[in-house]
């Protein structure tokens, strides 16, 4: 999916795994990402966290120079 690498930041909102033609070896690149993480299940709930947190961060930041900027 386009963009990730832009909105993705590794290990605090998500995990990236390199993009491959072959169907088969992306499934085993995001295979070996996932089996990395020892506790899956809490690392999904702090990168489910951390990217709501980045996202409404972006958010405010996009509103707040819209505001700026619509003012001038």
């Amino acid at each position: 999916i386009g963009g990730l690498r832009d909105t993705v930041i590794p290990g605090e909102t998500g995990v990236l795994v390199p993009h491959h033609d072959d169907p088969d070896n992306q499934i085993a690149e995001l295979a070996d990402a996932m089996r990395s993480f020892p506790d899956f299940d809490h690392l999904r709930i702090r990168l489910r966290a951390e990217a709501f947190g980045a996202a409404r961060f972006r958010k405010e930041l996009e509103a707040l120079a819209a505001e700026t900027f619509s003012s001038s």
